[in-house]
């Protein structure tokens, strides 16, 4: 008998409507051991969980997660590998939902409307830990400098600054709660040569310590 999942229900209990064997009209409960950063990234970005009703899955999506399921079980050679390149379409497929199940967005996710911005945010992804000027920033975008900033601002609502603070910040979450890497590496892939100065970005916008992030994991 199919479960109704109730509008409102915390990320705790979702788990007990998950379908075991993930069949038609059950849950599918998604959870990757191994992925490139870029995925990571965005992965940690998304909301805790995302509804996709019948009618808005699309049959690529299925397709994916099908086959996704196949080399889990199958466990053939280099399944490994091929489960990261399916996780990493499988990550623009939830992306591309949630873009369109909103009509305003804001932030990190309003710069995937914007093919300027989406080409920077890329390559921010790929290497938080590079020493990023807004200049630098700007010729990624193809944009002076002042042109730049203002259209970061105007769609997302952050500077440039910001917009590199908040994809450091996830990032850092993302390494504290599923990692044991001490706080020191942590703060230096994310472009921080000392843990004090990674300390103070992480508590402005944490509003409590790595460490105290951490233990609540």
């Amino acid at each position: 008998m199919r479960r109704q999942v109730p509008a409102q229900i915390s990320l705790s209990e979702l788990e007990n409507y998950c379908t075991p064997e993930h069949s038609e009209n059950g849950i599918v409960c998604y959870e990757l051991d191994e992925v490139n950063s870029a995925s990571t990234l965005v992965f940690s970005l998304l909301p805790p969980w995302l509804v996709l009703r019948n009618a808005e899955q699309t049959q690529q999506l299925g397709s994916i997660l099908a086959m996704i399921r196949s080399e889990v079980l199958a466990h053939h050679p280099g399944y490994r590998t091929v489960i990261q390149r399916l996780s990493d379409v499988l990550t623009l497929h939830l992306l591309r939902q949630l873009l369109v199940n909103q009509d305003e967005l804001t932030g990190v996710f309003a710069a995937l409307h914007d093919s300027a911005l989406t080409t920077v945010l890329n390559d921010l992804i790929e290497a938080p830990e590079q020493d990023w000027t807004v200049e630098q920033m700007a010729n990624l975008a193809c944009l002076s400098t002042s042109a730049f900033a203002d259209r970061c601002l105007r769609k997302t609502g952050l500077t440039p600054k910001k917009l590199l603070d908040q994809l450091r910040f996830h990032r850092a979450k993302y390494l504290l709660s599923t990692s044991s890497l001490p706080v020191e590496v942590i703060a230096s892939r994310i472009g921080y040569q000392s843990a004090t100065a990674f300390g103070r970005f992480f508590k402005k916008y944490a509003d409590q310590s790595a460490q105290e992030f951490r233990s609540s994991c």
